[in-house]
């Protein structure tokens, strides 16, 4: 179905076929039907949506993308602080961390994250078992 306008509409080719109208890929943000295009990379990590129709994965979608290596998104309420550690409790705003009870690291008020501290076995809760031998 070729189009016989110059330039041809959205998703058609030319009356001749040596042209092409604007399409989803073609790096160029045709609004509408388009919201966004990225060209080759829609799709990709922080880049447009493969269909045009808005943005793809990326940190702050609340959608936890271990393709591209997050640990954690929390979408609108990902840790905006500095670029510090982030909360306790809170996804970093790279997705990339999130202190808490069971990642191994003690922070926050824990007493111990997972390994025994000064000989005292350390609880599921991250608090030291101080209730001796067993």
């Amino acid at each position: 179905d070729n189009d016989t306008k110059t330039p041809p509409d959205y998703g058609k080719c030319a009356k001749d076929c040596k042209s092409r109208g604007g399409f989803c890929g073609d790096g160029m943000t045709q609004d509408p039907p388009e919201k966004c295009d990225d060209g080759p990379f829609n799709g990709g990590y922080n880049k447009c949506n493969a269909t045009c129709s808005g943005p793809g994965p990326r940190c702050g979608d609340g959608t936890i993308d271990q393709l591209f290596g997050e640990v954690c998104d929390d979408g609108p309420n990902n840790d905006q602080g500095d670029a510090g550690a982030p909360a306790y409790g809170k996804c970093a705003s790279d997705c990339r961390s999130k202190p808490r009870c069971g990642d191994g690291i003690k922070n926050g008020t824990e007493a111990c994250d997972g390994k025994p501290e000064g000989g005292v076995i350390c609880k599921p809760d991250c608090t030291l078992d101080t209730s001796g031998p067993k």
